[in-house]
């Protein structure tokens, strides 16, 4: 946490690596709070990203819409848990 608030002025964003569950949801919230600049956990947002993307191309090929599939979830970690919140985000409220 030190570290990151001393190379804050420096840098223009934090991207975390390999912080396992439940640790890297405290970690970022805390420094997103204290601090300026964006904070990325690479292994519950860049999955994520990669995965609602990879769904909404796969979609458009076979011209349906996310509220017409169902989702499975296997394993609630921390990319798990991401996906949820950006499917959640996009539009998807059932599972």
């Amino acid at each position: 946490m030190n570290t990151v608030k001393l190379l804050e002025p420096n840098y223009g964003g934090i991207n975390l690596e390999d912080i396992s569950a439940p640790r890297c949801f405290e970690i970022e919230e805390r420094l997103k709070k204290e601090t300026k600049i964006p904070v990325f956990h690479d292994d519950q947002h860049g999955t994520a990203i990669v995965t609602v993307a990879g769904m909404i191309n796969a979609l458009r090929i076979v011209d349906k819409d996310l509220s017409d599939i169902k989702v499975v979830l296997n394993g609630a970690g921390a990319a798990g848990i991401a996906i949820v919140k950006l499917l959640y985000s996009y539009g998807r409220t059932r599972y």
